[in-house]
């Protein structure tokens, strides 16, 4: 979605417009109108001058309404101008998670966490959540999934509390995945192999 609308009017209508000043300019070249950004960070990395930002946007629904309307993208700033080299539509669940589908403009942004050359998302439940961690690999110049851990938290029929903990790494658990390639769907069966109780 993101990547076909990089000629969007920067500025676009911003859900509550008193947070305007903490999102990153680079962001807003990305909003259009009904559009809402979630989290917006900016990365320092040697690698990409002078920095990065991580920026999620939920779109406006439109018509098809079984789509996921969020978008995690990575935006570069050169000359002035911003351009997203990487964006994943999947890594934000705002389909099935219903506090990312109606949380307010910039709710989300301690669940982003960025550091240099890898971003990460923490998708909140009720009952746990899970982390997908995204890193920078300067030999193929491209984004990939390097982590994956999920958190579940679950009551047997005695009401003992039982936390289950599963933790995927790249290349030892993980194939190499493209950010834009990436669904969650993909790690299901191996974080279920991966499944531990840690309490």
């Amino acid at each position: 979605m993101i990547l076909a609308a990089l000629a969007s009017v920067a500025g676009g209508d911003i859900h509550a417009s008193a947070l305007i000043a903490t999102v990153p300019d680079a962001a807003n070249a990305f909003v259009a109108a009904g559009d809402t950004i979630l989290a917006a960070k900016v990365m320092a990395t040697a690698s990409h001058a002078p920095g990065l930002t991580i920026v999620v946007v939920r779109h406006r629904l439109g018509a098809d309404r079984s789509s996921n309307p969020c978008e995690l993208v990575i935006v570069e700033s050169k000359a002035n101008r911003a351009s997203a080299i990487a964006a994943n539509s999947t890594v934000v669940d705002c389909r099935y998670n219903d506090y990312a589908r109606t949380a307010a403009a910039m709710a989300l942004n301690g669940n982003l966490s960025v550091e240099p050359d890898r971003v990460s998302f923490l998708n909140e439940s009720a009952k746990g959540g899970t982390t997908f961690s995204f890193a920078y690999d300067h030999q193929r110049n491209a984004w990939h999934l390097d982590k994956a851990e999920s958190t579940t938290v679950s009551t047997d029929s005695s009401s003992s509390v039982e936390v289950h903990k599963s933790s995927l790494t790249y290349p030892a658990s993980i194939p190499w995945i493209p950010i834009e390639s990436f669904e969650p769907g993909m790690l299901r069966e191996s974080m279920a192999r991966h499944r531990q109780v840690v309490q």
